[in-house]
Order: structure tokens, then C-alpha cells, then sequence
């Protein structure tokens, strides 16, 4: 017999979300300036891909199955901006 959280013989998380995948880069370079000196040149990248992230569909936590918006993902994860990048040099002594 199906229990209050059941809807007919479907298990627990029988629903799932989209996967979550998210690239960094990073680039350094160190370069040597005399003796005493170095200049280090970085790039970053986040979200490399620029792909978006999104949320568990609704109704995945006991919601209404016979519900018109069962299902749906309707926003992003916070969070998770656009593609980010970032170049940067450091001088060392």
C-alpha cells in the first residue's frame, strides 16, 4: 500500500533534474626579470562554456502529478552567472 508521500508505486526520486556542468580555466605564466624580479600573467575563465544551470523540475518534492505545471523547470540556479574573465598580472620581488 502506498504511503502519504506516494503516488501509486513510484519510488523516491523517480524525478530527476537536469545534470550540472560547469568548466573553469585557468592559464598561468611565470617570466623571469633579472635576478631578483618576476612578473606572473594569469587568465581565468568561469563558466567556460557559457551553458546554463538549471533547477530540479517542479513537483519533484511530493508535488501535484496531475497538475498542469508538474514537471516544469521554470528558472535558473543562483549562483551560476554567464561566462566570467579575468586577466591579471602580479609583479614578484
Amino acid at each position: 500500500m502506498p504511503g502519504p508521500n506516494r503516488f501509486g508505486n513510484a519510488g523516491r526520486n523517480t524525478i530527476r533534474g537536469p545534470h550540472l556542468n560547469n568548466y573553469d580555466l585557468s592559464l598561468f605564466r611565470t617570466f623571469a626579470m633579472g635576478e631578483r624580479f618576476k612578473l606572473e600573467m594569469r587568465g581565468e575563465a568561469y563558466n567556460l562554456a557559457n551553458s546554463p544551470h538549471f533547477t530540479n523540475p517542479s513537483g519533484n518534492t511530493g508535488g501535484n502529478i496531475s497538475s498542469a505545471n508538474f514537471g516544469i523547470i521554470t528558472s535558473t540556479l543562483n549562483g551560476y552567472g554567464n561566462r566570467q574573465v579575468q586577466v591579471a598580472a602580479r609583479l614578484l620581488f
